[in-house]
């Protein structure tokens, strides 16, 4: 007889739930305008079984979603709904005539407890990200103010044949040193000796 209970009360607390489930879903769905298709989740965890398996190439496998659903689609992950575009003018035009959508979701990890909230990557859409874009523009936004930084370029192509010639078999740390010294110079004016103690600082971690 105890069994029995404690069973009916299991049940009856997962239908309460499912019930509760569906009607927050309806009352959010009631104010708002209809969400583009998409394939039907499963209670409380949604589109899970929809996102890209480990083994699966995200881009492929959106693209195949794309296929099925349209250029715009939606899934929604444990009550997070997430719009994707599948079709690269209407990102463009959403992007970049719609501010709407130029924004990007807080991380509070990364901006809140690391600190890191006032880089660029980091900022949400308000002034302080338009004023970074605005420099970034006069920087680097025109062939012309570009043209400061062809002699770097050139130097720094010169020094990864010159590493590779004499060391042919770290092409891969040849590679990482390229990726990381334009960037670090341009932004510090960093020199060699930095910016390789900084990447073995980093790979120790």
């Amino acid at each position: 007889m105890p069994d029995s209970r404690i069973f009916v009360g299991f049940v009856a607390t997962l239908l309460t739930i499912f019930l509760f489930d569906r009607l927050l879903r309806a009352a959010r769905n009631f104010s708002r305008l209809p969400l583009p298709p998409g394939p039907k989740g499963l209670p409380f965890v949604g589109n899970v079984r929809d996102l890209p398996k480990q083994d699966t190439f995200e881009a492929v496998h959106w693209a195949k979603f794309g296929e099925l659903y349209g250029p715009i689609s939606s899934i929604n992950v444990l009550g997070k709904t997430i719009i994707v575009v599948n079709d690269a003018k209407t990102a463009i035009d959403m992007l970049e005539k719609q501010s709407t959508y130029s924004s990007r979701p807080q991380f509070y990890f990364t901006g809140e407890i690391v600190g890191w909230g006032d880089t660029t990557v980091s900022l949400s859409y308000n002034e302080k990200l338009r004023s970074h874009r605005k420099n970034f523009a006069r920087i680097i936004g025109t062939k012309s103010s570009t043209a400061q930084y062809h002699a770097m370029q050139e130097a720094e192509v010169a020094h990864f044949l010159l590493h590779l010639l004499d060391d042919p078999d770290n092409l891969r740390d040849h590679i990482k040193r390229q990726v990381r010294l334009p960037s670090s110079n341009l932004h510090d004016g960093e020199n060699d000796n930095v910016t390789s103690a900084l990447g073995k600082l980093v790979r120790s971690y």
